[in-house]
């Protein structure tokens, strides 16, 4: 899928799942740091109000929480930076 070629969506930055296994909880707040970290907004506002565009994402829109190997997994195109992928290690041949 060619996000570029459609109108954007915009996704809010995922929140921590509290309501299921401490998996769950871990893995959601952790992908929720990966997100802030990689949009670097400057200031205060409330993250959650935050909506990131679908450009941000190889597929057009974010992968599921236990797709951590995606690289969708947190947004990674056009974030103004070279964005290290989240799987890097994983593919890496030594």
């Amino acid at each position: 899928m060619e996000s570029s070629s459609k109108d954007p969506g915009f996704f809010k930055v995922p929140k921590v799942r509290t309501t299921e296994c401490e998996k769950t909880k871990l893995l959601s707040e952790k992908r929720r740091r990966e997100w802030l970290a990689r949009i670097s907004r400057p200031g205060t506002m409330d993250p959650d109000k935050y909506r990131v565009c679908s450009r941000h994402f190889v597929s057009g829109s974010p992968a599921k929480l236990f797709d951590e190997c995606s690289p969708d997994w947190a947004p990674s195109l056009h974030l103004g930076y070279e964005a290290k992928p989240a799987n890097e290690g994983r593919y890496t041949i030594a």
